[in-house]
């Protein structure tokens, strides 16, 4: 009886990889596009220059290896003009990326499938509200804001670095650890682009304070200087210094 069960079951397993072959051999090739609003010229470290390798060496890759059955295209989309994330007077990368995206997508892309990669001033917080609407998948190669992505706003989107929550819990319980109770955030000025990034940093670990009990023992201050400004440089070393690294 056994020796039959083990033909039967051998005959099954045969069955099914020839079944599965015959559709495989017959199947045609899935085409999928990631599109990428990833900016070409910016002050971010995931940036074209930076990152742009690394699409193209995961294209010839996963090409190589799911051939035939998997075809992936990369599309970069950017401004060659952009230079600057967004400023008060320039509309840089930042907003543009929202915009190409759109217009590539509704008028060329809507019937493919799709997969969409962004970053910090590449559309990185608005763009998952279109990723929803669109219904695709969307991720981010920075850390991103945890108000925007999460499973409720926005669940086709994923932050691959994490999220400024979870980096600011890790230094918030790092400074409890060590019971520095007093510190200070230092940032060297680079543009008034960097400002409203470490400003929101700041704020985002101000608003963990208020939102955890446990974290209220700590206090933190900011400050900046600037290279070219040795004054400024005394005295954020000097703000640092003064604080309080115990009870």
């Amino acid at each position: 009886m056994n020796f039959f069960i083990s033909i039967f079951s051998l005959d099954l397993c045969g069955l099914l990889v020839f079944v599965l072959a015959s559709i495989l051999s017959t199947a045609k090739g899935f085409d999928l596009e990631l599109i990428s609003t990833i900016p070409r010229h910016n002050f971010v470290g995931v940036n074209l220059p930076v990152t742009g390798a690394a699409l193209d060496v995961a294209q010839t890759t996963i090409n190589a290896r799911f051939f035939p059955y998997l075809n992936l295209s990369v599309t970069l989309l950017y401004n060659k003009s952009d230079s600057m994330c967004d400023t008060p007077t320039v509309v840089g990368s930042d907003p543009n990326a929202p915009a190409l995206l759109a217009d590539y997508y509704n008028t060329q892309a809507a019937n493919r499938c799709v997969a969409i990669i962004v970053s910090g001033c590449g559309g990185m917080t608005s763009i998952p509200y279109l990723a929803k609407e669109w219904n695709v998948l969307q991720f981010s190669n920075s850390m991103v804001p945890s108000f925007v992505y999460n499973h409720m706003t926005t669940p086709t989107s994923i932050g691959m670095a994490g999220s400024m929550d979870d980096a600011g819990t890790a230094l918030l319980d790092l400074l409890l650890y060590f019971k520095w109770f007093h510190a200070t955030f230092i940032m060297e000025f680079t543009s008034s682009t960097a400002t409203t990034l470490y400003d929101l940093f700041y704020f985002t670990a101000n608003a963990l304070l208020r939102r955890y009990p446990k974290y209220r023992l700590l206090q933190l201050e900011k400050t900046q200087y600037n290279l070219q400004d040795e004054q400024s440089q005394k005295i954020a070393l000097q703000l640092a210094s003064a604080r309080s690294r115990g009870k």
